[in-house]
């Protein structure tokens, strides 16, 4: 990583506090911007915890700690048809190359949501256009 800056891992538990996932991230600028944000290394969740919400926690957390840094956005990629890029596309603008980004109103909203149950974070998952809201 450049200089002044290191990667992050947050770590998802699940029952019997068994870590199966992790992001890893760190610190990023987005100079045509001028916007301080976090860039999303890798996202990984167990396969056979896949599909119980993990994921979104992660992200979640990721968000949070990122604005918890002044951070604005969090950029990342998803394979393209895999499971990781239909949960950034619910919320996040994603280019054709898989590169998927969370800003504006819509990361400000996910990072300021508080812990919560995952059906309770999935419903409160902001509106893709609100990404081009400042």
């Amino acid at each position: 990583p450049p200089v002044g800056h290191t990667c992050t891992l947050r770590t998802g538990a699940h029952r019997n506090e068994l870590a199966v996932g992790f992001t890893g991230w760190m610190t990023s600028y987005d100079l045509p911007h001028c916007l301080p944000g976090g860039d999303v290394l890798d996202h990984y969740v167990v396969p056979r915890a896949r599909g119980g919400g993990i994921a979104l926690l992660l992200i979640h957390a990721t968000a949070t700690a990122g604005a918890s840094d002044d951070g604005r956005y969090l950029k990342g990629g998803a394979v393209p048809g895999g499971t990781g890029r239909r949960l950034y596309a619910r919320a996040a603008i994603c280019g054709a190359g898989g590169d998927c980004t969370l800003s504006g109103r819509a990361f400000r909203h996910l990072a300021e949501l508080p812990p919560q149950s995952i059906r309770s974070l999935t419903r409160s998952l902001p509106a893709r256009e609100w990404n081009y809201e400042a």
